[in-house]
């Protein structure tokens, strides 16, 4: 079997695992399950990526940043006008900078386009700068509302980087887990699917997932990234099978 075909498939194995993670029941049968899934079925679903490096793909070749891959396999699989903006996924950004006034809040007051599926992801950079986890869980609820007065029928998806494992960061900066369980009850309090990847990154890199940086997802990373969001976003409107896996995954 080929390195490319095994890493098609990692993010299918891993899947079960991850969905199981989801702290909230997804919104099934709501506004903005529906919003998304006439999306596809009018062959132009659009994503808008909300988030930092990781959610930009950054350090992975241009090719290989999961949104691109993401946008091209939903071309590819009939969805001729399928978009995934990523202008949204700001290097070094936290929280507090998509906040009213923050440098980066034009992103969040352009979601009133009202793209179906939104992914929001942030938690690194708040981390790499000491955010308190309280102002950074109250801050990234702020962005949640504000979304959600733009565009109220959007999807919207939270997104848990894999952990750092750099050991200079990790030494001088203390446990990553409290703001992992800040996005888990931001997920529950608001009812929306999240996304956690920490657990198809494990720190040894044995399947090659990070960047030589131990930050950054590498290409191999972007890869597993982008299966594990395609499926997640397809599942909600598959017809599922037993076991929990859309038809045909």
């Amino acid at each position: 079997m080929t390195t490319r075909r095994l890493l098609v498939l990692l993010p299918l194995v891993l899947l079960p695992l991850v969905l199981l993670l989801l702290p909230g029941a997804p919104p099934a049968g709501g506004a903005a399950t529906t919003a998304w899934c006439q999306s596809l079925a009018a062959g132009a679903p659009v994503v808008d990526v909300l988030g930092d490096s990781v959610a930009r793909g950054d350090r992975a070749d241009d090719e290989h940043r999961w949104p691109l891959l993401l946008q091209q396999s939903l071309v590819a699989d009939g969805h001729p006008g399928a978009q995934v903006w990523s202008g949204g996924a700001v290097a070094g950004s936290t929280t507090a900078d998509f906040l009213p006034g923050g440098p980066q809040h034009g992103h969040v007051a352009f979601t009133r386009h009202r793209p179906p599926l939104i992914i929001m992801n942030w938690g690194i950079n708040d981390w790499l700068q000491r955010v308190p986890v309280q102002t950074y869980r109250q801050q990234f609820q702020a962005i949640i509302d504000e979304v959600r007065g733009y565009s109220p029928d959007s999807l919207i998806v939270l997104l848990h980087s894999p952990w750092v494992y750099h050991p200079r960061y990790t030494a001088e900066l203390g446990p990553q887990a409290p703001y992992g369980e800040a996005m888990r009850d931001l997920a529950l309090t608001n009812n929306l699917p999240m996304i956690n990847l920490e657990w198809a990154f494990p720190g040894d890199n044995r399947w090659g997932g990070y960047h030589e940086d131990l930050v950054h997802p590498s290409n191999a990373g972007n890869n597993t990234i982008f299966g594990i969001v395609r499926e997640v976003a397809m599942q909600f409107c598959s017809p599922r099978r037993p076991g929990g896996l859309p038809q045909g995954g």
